[in-house]
């Protein structure tokens, strides 16, 4: 069933491609990720989050949201590993959520590195499952390299909400945060 799942999305993704390739293709994808039962998966990604506060440590609290509509972090993922062309990876990556991928169940690690500021406030990415937090300083442009662990199973959202909020003391005003680069995911092994 998983094979004709893939098969079939393989298919539709690129009507004209030979039917050979497409079977092997399948079938390989299969043999290396999954169970002869149940698709399951477990792996650990680093997401890259530039995060640029421009921290007055007042009276407001930011937050935003990052959306990954597209579920790169699935896609980008088993494409890098399998060495399948990323547009062929769309359909069967929507297929198999079916069948129930994994979601995201754990934010492991959260650092903070900024540039030499005066002035502390506290800085947090916190996901809707999970949160982390550290220590960054006023007026600084802060990178939040975050350590993602996805595990489990279940269906994973079509939106992946990150809440972005900094809240610390002292005096001042204005927006906590003001700018929030999309994150990217790095290659990391699949494994069913």
């Amino acid at each position: 069933a998983v094979t004709a799942a893939i098969t079939a999305a393989i298919h539709l993704a690129e009507p004209d491609a030979d039917q050979n390739l497409i079977n092997a293709l399948a079938l390989a994808i299969v043999e290396e990720y999954a169970d002869d039962t149940e698709i399951n998966a477990a792996f650990t990604t680093t997401v890259y989050g530039d995060l640029q506060c421009s921290l007055y440590c007042g009276n407001s609290s930011g937050d935003g949201r990052f959306y990954a509509s597209d579920i790169p972090i699935l896609i980008a993922y088993l494409a890098a590993y399998a060495g399948v062309p990323y547009d062929l990876l769309e359909d069967i990556v929507t297929i198999l959520g079916a069948d129930g991928l994994t979601r995201a169940v754990g934010l492991s690690m959260l650092t903070a590195s900024t540039a030499d500021c005066s002035g502390d406030c506290a800085c947090s990415v916190s996901f809707e499952w999970a949160s982390a937090s550290a220590s960054i300083q006023k007026g600084c442009t802060t990178t939040i390299n975050v350590v993602l662990t996805i595990k489990g199973s279940g269906t994973l959202p079509s939106d992946i909400d990150v809440d972005i909020t900094t809240a610390g003391t002292g005096t001042g005003g204005g927006t906590d945060y003001t700018r929030r680069d999309r994150m990217m995911a790095t290659r990391s092994r699949w494994r069913w």
